[in-house]
């Protein structure tokens, strides 16, 4: 059978050689072979299932795991492509919590909201915004080590480092909170309905680590009222992904630099998110865009 791998599954490359690996527990096989570097090049694939109807359960989940060595920054240049491609700088963990622990210290460079879900409104979750430097927000979208190219190495990388990106945020902000907090009360369209008074420990709850997302923000709570839209370059100039696919870069004014953690609502019957995590994480592993 010749074709691509179906989206979902891991695979761990070498050279043109790929071996895939299921995270589920079911007793499957498999093998790849990639005629070209690109993971996305049609090649033989051969699946061998523990059991009948396997198969058809289980094909829909899957993901494609790039190079981790391939982002290429020919296309951005100069000094800002060596800044981005060098691996050697602070982790993109510590960077972040370092970012997280100096805006906690000041009401303007972190927002809080508690947004309603559109599918019911007793249904709330937790919006954390965080200002960050220029150089932070660069190197977190477009940097080699940052948070895409985590995502491009493999969906499971990625959702890994998002987890513990969300933990960092409740281990900063909790002692910060006392037992009551006043957030801005946003609507299921992100409209600003005024203060609000949240418990703490609910406020924290809703950050459950594997059902929230970190990402950049394109509507920023004002601290007095009100929100504001802030324009995000989505485009040129563009990171190389594989010998024939391209990533655009994501930047932000100077200035206007602002990181979104979004939480869990919380329901009746415990945290939900109404979008599925897996087709975020396919999207951001095979498109590096959420």
């Amino acid at each position: 059978m010749r074709r691509r791998p179906p989206f979902g599954t891991e695979l761990l490359a070498k050279n043109d050689s790929w071996n895939i690996r299921c995270g589920t527990q079911l007793p499957w096989s498999y093998s790849w072979r990639s005629p070209g570097r690109s993971p996305l090049a049609a090649g033989a694939f051969r699946l061998q299932a523990g059991g009948p109807g396997l198969f058809a359960a289980q094909l829909g989940a899957f993901m494609i795991t790039s190079d981790p060595d391939y982002w290429d920054l020919t296309a951005v240049g100069g000094d800002r492509a060596i800044r981005l491609g060098n691996t050697a700088v602070e982790s993109i963990l510590e960077q972040f919590t370092s970012s997280v622990m100096l805006a906690a210290q000041d009401a303007a460079e972190m927002r809080l909201g508690w947004e309603g879900a559109g599918e019911n409104s007793a249904h709330h979750r937790a919006v954390v915004q965080i200002h960050v430097s220029d150089e932070h927000f660069d190197q977190f979208m477009n940097g080699r080590a940052g948070y895409r190219a985590r995502y491009l190495i493999g969906a499971s990388a990625g959702d890994d480092l998002n987890k513990d990106l969300v933990t960092a945020v409740v281990r900063v902000i909790s002692p910060t909170l006392g037992p009551t907090c006043q957030v801005r009360l946003l609507d299921p369209d992100f409209r600003d309905l005024g203060p609000v008074f949240v418990e703490r420990e609910t406020f924290l709850r809703s950050l459950v680590p594997q059902l929230s997302k970190v990402w950049h923000c394109a509507r920023l709570i004002n601290v007095k009222s009100g929100i504001t839209d802030i324009p995000v370059g989505v485009g040129d100039p563009r990171i190389g992904v594989s010998n024939s696919k391209t990533w655009p870069t994501i930047s932000r004014d100077a200035g206007k630099a602002w990181l979104d953690v979004k939480g869990a609502f919380l329901g009746a019957e415990g945290p939900y998110q109404p979008k599925s995590m897996v087709k975020r994480s396919i999207g951001l592993n095979i498109d590096g865009l959420a």
